[in-house]
């Protein structure tokens, strides 16, 4: 259970991180 619970968060937290990541390049387009 542990386990899922574990992998289900890194999974969350990885599409939280390439969110940002997508936020980021569009700014950047943005001043470019």
């Amino acid at each position: 259970m542990k386990r899922k619970i574990a992998m289900i968060s890194d999974i969350h937290g990885n599409s939280h991180a390439l969110k940002v990541v997508l936020k980021d390049i569009r700014n950047d387009n943005k001043f470019r």
